[in-house]
This record gives structure tokens, C-alpha cells and sequence, in this order.
């Protein structure tokens, strides 16, 4: 046999390297877009929600997505995501969004306020560092 099979710790990691090129491929690939301004990325992540919910239309995906701009961008939704598979949250969930940012523009960086289920929300904010 080639490799060991991957632990539960290795699947922590794993998960957070799949997440991570996940969002990069979403930006570079689906979005294919550079943003320069929260307004603009509100916009883009508004369109990028809506056409999940488009494309999974028979499975009911539904997250709620709103944001509010301010000095930072922040966003909440209810993700459906957590309920299947709860660990992509504690492990990709973050690096997926940070990745996609990074992707839309490198000054963009994104911190979790709160997740689901401890919170009604999965909520996060944007801004540039400058």
C-alpha cells in the first residue's frame, strides 16, 4: 500500500487545504472577478449565493444570504451545509471564504462572527487591509 490511510486528525487538515483551494477555484473560475470596493463584494457574494440556490433548486438550498455595509462588509445566512456535514464547518468552512476573498482581491481578509448551530446565523465581515 502506498500511504497510511488518513486519521481523523489528517481529515482535520485535509479538510481545511480542500476548503482553501475550493474558494480559490470558485473565484478564479465561476466568479472570475476582482473586486475593489465592499460594495462590489456584496454584490458578488449576493450573485454567488443566488446561483447555489439556482443550481440546487431540487434540494432546496436555501441560505438566507443578506449583508450590511458599513467600514467592513458583514454577512449572514443560514447556511444548509452544517446540517450534513458539520465539520466542514469547524474545519473548511473558513478556509473556503477567506480563500475565495484572497481570490477576488488579495487585501480582502474575513473573520467568523458566529456559525450555526450555536448561533442563528453563520455570520462573517470583510475588509480590506490596507
Amino acid at each position: 500500500m502506498a500511504g497510511k490511510m488518513v486519521g481523523m486528525a489528517g481529515m482535520v487538515g485535509m479538510l481545511g487545504v480542500l476548503g482553501k483551494e475550493l474558494g480559490r477555484i470558485a473565484g478564479e473560475k465561476f466568479i472570475r472577478k476582482k473586486v475593489s470596493g465592499l460594495k462590489e463584494l456584496s454584490e458578488v457574494l449576493d450573485w454567488f449565493f443566488n446561483e447555489i440556490e439556482r443550481v440546487a433548486a431540487e434540494k432546496s438550498v436555501k441560505f438566507e444570504f443578506s449583508s450590511e455595509i458599513g467600514d467592513r462588509l458583514l454577512t449572514k445566512s443560514k447556511c444548509p451545509i452544517y446540517r450534513h456535514y458539520a465539520f466542514w464547518c469547524d474545519e473548511g468552512c473558513v478556509e473556503f471564504i477567506a480563500s475565495l476573498a484572497r481570490e477576488l482581491n488579495p487585501q480582502l481578509k474575513v473573520n467568523r462572527i458566529s456559525k450555526q448551530p450555536e448561533s442563528e446565523y453563520c455570520q462573517f465581515e470583510f475588509f480590506f487591509d490596507v
